[in-house]
């Protein structure tokens, strides 16, 4: 999930030409970190719900406590959960296309919607887009930086 993260920041920044500049105001705010890693593990040891469910909630939890406190990444957020969902759905469909039957017994199909996109089944989508979320804006977030031009 880490190495998913900095895929996500990396590749919004490249997109988008965005750089980084230090606030005034350098805070160190690891709320939203905390939150999706306590309320993870609550849902875990709460309910028995598909672990992918669990990391949709989770995430979009931390993404809400980053529109609270931080509300200039809420379009970082919304790009960054964009162009990962996009990113992963391609690497994912690329390997349906040549891993087809691997792939599909990775996923315990009835345990989810049943809802697939060329094979790619809904939930993954949606993780993407929640996870991209999340960490998408999450350096700036923790460093107390903001995008230049914000």
């Amino acid at each position: 999930m880490f190495f998913a993260g900095g895929l996500i920041a990396i590749v919004y920044e490249t997109i988008f030409t965005q750089r980084t500049d230090l606030k005034h105001n350098t805070n160190h705010h690891v709320a939203s970190l905390a939150a999706f890693f306590v309320s993870y593990l609550f849902i875990a040891s709460a309910s028995s719900i598909n672990q992918i469910y669990n990391l949709i909630i989770s995430s979009l939890i931390g993404f809400l406590l980053i529109a609270v406190q931080r509300r200039n990444l809420i379009k970082h957020a919304l790009y960054g959960a964009l162009v990962f969902t996009i990113f992963y759905f391609a690497i994912g469909t690329f390997f349906i296309s040549f891993l087809g039957k691997y792939i599909s017994g990775f996923w315990n199909l009835p345990a989810l919607s049943g809802i697939t996109v060329f094979q790619f089944p809904l939930e993954e989508i949606l993780y993407a887009f929640s996870f991209g979320l999340m960490w998408a804006p999450m350096y700036e977030y923790v460093k107390g930086r903001m995008m230049r031009g914000n």
